[in-house]
């Protein structure tokens, strides 16, 4: 017989939704200034571009054709 425990649920986690907000946004408008810039944009299309080079191999790595 096997018993799980899990620990009680947390009723009051005192999350301050207008800091996360906040910090989700700070974090947005770094990463839209980063991948803006002239001398970061070359990184970021090559990042993207490797991404999107190794989903395609995934995919065809599970795909079969007919």
């Amino acid at each position: 017989m096997i018993i799980i425990f899990s620990p009680p649920p947390k009723k009051d986690l005192n999350i301050v939704w207008s800091k996360v907000n906040d910090t989700i946004s700070a974090a947005k408008d770094k990463w839209n200034e980063f991948a803006n810039d002239e001398s970061t944009k070359g990184l970021v299309d090559s990042f993207t571009n490797f991404v999107s080079e190794l989903w395609d191999w995934v995919l065809s790595t599970f795909t079969t054709e007919e």
